[in-house]
């Protein structure tokens, strides 16, 4: 029998972590132990790095030294291998081409480290580093048959958007699947905007090579490129070309050089809304766009979305989708999508690192001009990822929109009109479609799918309701109903399992009759029976017994 199992890399985590307990190989982080938070970037930007950075007079961006210290300090194969953080002089060891700081960028982050690893211990907190390389120093204990037989070990492991993961974390994958060759990774270097994170495919053949006893052998060959692209149109794949070529140009080294992406049909270029004789939309005329075309999906920078969320409250009772981070739509594709303030909404430190680069991509036309930015302004290099990362989540119509002025937005269009990318559409005279019943009907079917694929009860309730408001749109009462009451049962389920383990017996029985009741969710019926199997101690045999009496049920019913 071959059992196929879709997971997020957190719950992964989540169940090695239990399962290992079970094995009595508890956590030797404290702070994992007592259940304290982890600590990720927001906490790490907020919590210690603007104090430090004003005592210490940094140079460098939160981001900037997060990602030296998750990827390189704490989460490279080198930190793996030696089974703790680089020190400062194997931190400067590090080639060029796997760190691009210069020396002094790179002492400045280091300090910046130090005193956060005095942050962390002080406090007792921990990050994702710490947990990983924890779970690594623990099934390194035990043998492949204690592995196997207490559920830590997968015969095959497929992983999509690789890119989002520290070299630590492939170290993890291949010892769950005990071997490179069972490892199957798919991603795109140029859409790596995980906050952190810094990949090139060359780095997984560095895990696989330290991992498998510095063996060669078992090392990859180079990766598979795919040039055709079955989602955008040319239209679209001519301007993140377009933008991929300034990342690689600004900031070498940043993303694998590939070919271009090919569509398989032409298309319309993209658009950059504006109001006549105006450089900008402007935020009125932006909102009688979107009463009039509420499907359209409106792409920001993450840290803008509460921002742009705010401007939308006149119009946000119909708008299906509304507004969404770029990093939060990565993996996700939609017909029509427009790019919302991505320069007007960018860090006001970032502005001169923009019209530097504006003002050299313009001259390269005409001068041999020096596009490297890599030591001058080395935070612009995510900003690039992420506009590459926002246009090809588009399948088809493609929008540009500033709803205030923006100098840096201004540079922007008119290299993408001076190089023919693009056409300025004025609004009064914009023509978009509106979708038919079935159009709406079929968009609700693929937001309703992609929340059962959410790991988190709140991120599956915001795709349930927006699969709701196309199912309104159609006027389907039935469909939007169904919408709701997978909701429902899902923030149920959530709730089950933030309670006491004495609650939590005496809630799922019934909880599973409720889901099946609502109407036949016997897949969230099996989750919740198999989850609460795990928690199960020794001595509850008799429930075991009466969950997996519970479960052949379940599976009959879907047989």
């Amino acid at each position: 029998n071959v059992e196929r199992a879709f997971s997020s890399y957190e719950r992964i985590m989540r169940d090695c972590n239990a399962a290992l307990n079970s094995f009595r190989l508890p956590t030797s982080v404290p702070a994992i132990e007592q259940s304290k938070p982890q600590q990720d970037f927001s906490g790490f930007k907020e919590g210690f790095f603007k104090a430090v950075k004003k005592d210490m007079k940094v140079k460098l961006s939160a981001l900037v030294v997060w990602t030296q210290i998750r990827s390189l300090i704490k989460g490279s194969i080198e930190a793996v291998t030696h089974g703790r953080p680089l020190t400062r002089t194997e931190y400067f060891a590090l080639g060029a081409k796997y760190c691009r700081l210069n020396s002094e960028q790179r002492s400045e982050a280091y300090s910046v480290y130090e005193k956060y690893a005095s942050w962390l211990e002080s406090n007792n907190y921990y990050d994702s580093c710490d947990r990983t390389v924890d779970l690594l120093n623990r099934i390194r204990r035990m043998s492949i048959e204690e592995r196997v037989n207490n559920n830590i070990r997968f015969d095959i492991i497929y992983v999509d958007e690789c890119q989002d993961f520290t070299s630590s974390d492939f170290a993890l994958f291949w010892m769950l699947c005990q071997g490179g060759g069972n490892l199957f990774l798919a991603g795109d270097t140029a859409q790596s905007v995980e906050q952190g994170i810094s990949f090139r495919f060359e780095e997984v053949k560095r895990v696989f090579f330290e991992m498998n006893m510095r063996d060669s052998s078992g090392v990859p060959s180079s990766p598979l490129s795919i040039h055709i692209n079955f989602r955008s149109h040319a239209g679209v794949l001519e301007v993140a070309a377009a933008v991929l070529k300034v990342l690689h140009d600004a900031f070498p080294g940043a993303a694998n050089k590939l070919k271009d992406d090919k569509g398989l049909f032409k298309g319309p270029r993209p658009c950059i809304m504006s109001r006549k004789e105006e450089k900008f939309l402007g935020r009125d005329a932006f909102l009688n766009v979107l009463r009039s075309n509420p499907h359209l999906v409106l792409l920001t920078p993450d840290d803008n979305v509460s921002t742009l969320q705010k401007q939308l409250l006149p119009v946000a009772d119909n708008l299906v989708v509304g507004a969404l981070g770029i990093c939060e739509a990565k993996g996700l594709d939609f017909d029509e999508v427009c790019i919302v303030d991505f320069f007007s909404s960018s860090p006001t430190q970032l502005g001169k690192a923009w019209k530097e680069l504006f003002r050299r991509v313009m001259n390269s036309n005409r001068y041999n001009t020096d596009m490297n930015l890599q030591d001058k302004f080395p935070e612009l290099e995510m900003r690039l990822k992420l506009l590459y990362t926002a246009i090809t989540r588009c399948r088809h119509r493609l929008f540009f929109v500033e709803t205030q002025q923006s100098s840096v937005a201004e540079s922007f269009s008119r290299w993408m009109l001076g190089r023919n990318l693009s056409e300025k559409q004025d609004v009064a005279d914009l023509s978009l479609e509106l979708k038919s019943a079935d159009e709406y009907r079929s968009l609700g079917v693929e937001y309703a799918l992609n929340a059962e694929s959410q790991e988190s009860a709140e991120e599956a309730d915001s795709w349930f309701s927006r699969a709701s408001m196309c199912f309104k749109h159609a006027s389907d009462e039935r469909l939007m109903g169904k919408a709701q009451s997978h909701a429902m049962i899902r923030k149920k389920a959530a709730t089950v399992f933030e309670k006491d383990w004495n609650d939590l017996k005496n809630d799922v029985p019934s909880l599973v009759i409720e889901c099946l009741e609502e109407g036949g969710f016997v897949e969230e019926a099996l989750d919740l029976c198999d989850r609460l199997r795990d928690l199960c101690s020794m001595e509850e045999h008799h429930l075991k017994v009466a969950v997996d009496e519970a479960i052949e049920g379940l599976k009959k019913a879907t047989a």
